[in-house]
């Protein structure tokens, strides 16, 4: 397959696709479960399996949800007791995402969100995820967020 040059061939499941070739110099595998790490965030509050947080966090997260919601939330327990109380959006649509910077074992991405509202209406937001590298995979150590009203 030829590429523009910021691009480069990954083959997965048998499809090859198109990549950016500046990963950061992070492997196409890091960054395809560095991603799915991210959306599964959105599945998993949507879908109210907070009994499966650590699947997408560290022990010792903090989740700050602020400016438009609560937080600091220190500790995957503190996240969980809190995720039971908090009032949470219809969905979470992720609709842009990118990494900011990375070392081996570090990430800092931004993830662009819409997300309904029950009220009606609709948050548009930017998590900023710092994921690092553990024995299970990929996990987020630090989750904020911007508004962008």
């Amino acid at each position: 397959m030829k590429c523009a040059p910021y691009l480069v061939p990954l083959k997965a499941w048998g499809l090859i696709v198109a990549v950016p070739a500046d990963l950061h110099g992070l492997s196409s595998e890091d960054v395809l479960a560095i991603q799915n790490v991210i959306m599964k965030y959105g599945f998993l509050i949507d879908d109210r399996e907070f009994d499966r947080l650590d699947e997408v966090f560290t022990a010792d997260a903090i989740v700050d949800y602020r400016p438009g919601g609560e937080g600091p939330f220190a500790g995957l327990a503190e996240l969980r007791r809190a995720m039971d109380t908090l009032r949470h959006p219809v969905q979470h649509m992720m609709v842009s995402h990118i990494i900011d910077s990375a070392s081996a074992d570090e990430v800092v991405t931004r993830t662009k969100a819409l997300i309904p509202l029950h009220e009606g209406g609709i948050a548009d937001i930017a998590y900023r995820d710092v994921l690092v590298r553990t024995p299970a995979g990929w996990r987020i150590k630090d989750k904020s967020l911007r508004s962008y009203r």
